[in-house]
């Protein structure tokens, strides 16, 4: 569930780099609606599909290999092809009316889906915690329905992460784009029928007998050296020692929470006004949000792309290590007003 989570928040960075490197390349305003993410199977992914489909496989090498697509209607790669060679309107709509799939406006989407290809790169490459790198290679025009499951065309019989949204250009609205890529390479958890037949055959089996527990006597102060005092003093410390280890719990802990909590808002107020000064324009922390979390679940849930890390020792009475997070791009604007540019 953690690598689907992480993934996920990959895909939307990604969406958002598509729209802004496919819209600056064709000089038009680009979007792609909320995406709808599932995992299929080759057949089920062909079943749900209508009419002639464009697909740019994909070839995915680095710490993790498989192979994938980006799907389009016919119709989507020549209005995105078309729009990058600047066919006149009129002319546009008519090509994609009839299909005409020619191999100048083959040409043009093939550079339109390097770009896409490219975007799923770069941001796996900031986010990810695996080296991957999509890589666009030959374009197949497939009729769906017509699709031989058990071959290697236009890509493999295996499960894949359906990645999908509504494209919408310069305001005209189009069908879905589509990105598959596969599923078990990337840690998803993918259905298994072989996997329950087993489970349930593991539940059906019930030992031939069984003998019941054989009851023991408790063993009394009477009837042992042990001296019953020494063992709650022993209990006692014991507790002690694990309160010394695991810290405060219950309302003692919510009591150190509140006060650090309190500590901090104090420290963001200074931070602002601190910083601000140094740099000569007002600045201003949002609220905070203060949590506790593992070093695991800091890095596969709580940030995503590059950033800049400073390390701080904390000495005096308690030590330890203390960590400051700031997005590169966040820390260029600081640093860059720092110096005037």
């Amino acid at each position: 569930m953690k690598a689907q989570q992480k993934i996920d928040k990959v895909l939307e960075a990604t969406k958002q780099r598509v729209q802004e490197e496919v819209g600056s390349l064709l000089g038009a305003k680009f979007q792609l609606s909320d995406l709808t993410k599932q995992i299929v199977s080759k057949s089920d992914y062909f079943a749900d599909q209508m009419g002639k489909k464009v697909v740019a496989k994909l070839d995915i090498s680095g710490e993790i290999e498989g192979f994938g697509g980006i799907v389009l209607s016919v119709k989507d790669a020549i209005r995105l092809g078309g729009t990058l060679i600047m066919l006149p309107t009129g002319e546009l709509d008519e090509v994609s009316k009839s299909e005409n799939y020619t191999e100048e406006i083959e040409d043009a989407y093939g550079e339109i889906a390097n770009i896409i290809a490219g975007s799923y790169t770069k941001s796996f490459e900031d986010s990810f915690p695996k080296d991957c790198r999509f890589i666009r290679k030959e374009q197949d025009v497939v009729i769906p329905a017509k699709v031989d499951l058990n071959s290697e065309e236009p890509f493999p019989d295996q499960y894949y992460y359906w990645i999908r949204s509504k494209m919408t250009l310069d305001g005209h609205e189009m069908d879905e784009m589509g990105v598959l890529i596969p599923a078990v390479p990337f840690g998803l958890e993918v259905p298994s029928d072989e996997g329950k037949e087993v489970e349930t055959e593991a539940e059906a089996v019930v030992p031939e007998s069984s003998s019941p527990k054989e009851e023991v006597e408790p063993v009394t102060s009477e009837n042992s050296n042990i001296d019953v005092r020494e063992v709650q003093n022993s209990q006692t410390e014991n507790r002690e020692v694990a309160d010394e280890i695991t810290g405060p719990t219950g309302k003692e802990l919510e009591k150190h929470k509140k006060l650090l909590d309190q500590l901090l808002e104090s420290c963001k107020n200074t931070i602002g006004e601190e910083v601000g000064a140094l740099l000569g324009v007002s600045v201003k922390l949002g609220e905070n949000d203060n949590k506790l979390v593992t070093k695991e679940d800091f890095f596969q849930e709580e940030i995503s792309g590059k950033h800049v890390l400073a390390d701080m020792d904390v000495v005096g009475e308690l030590d330890g290590k203390s960590f400051l997070f700031v997005s590169l791009k966040d820390a260029i604007r600081i640093g860059s007003t720092l110096i005037m540019l």
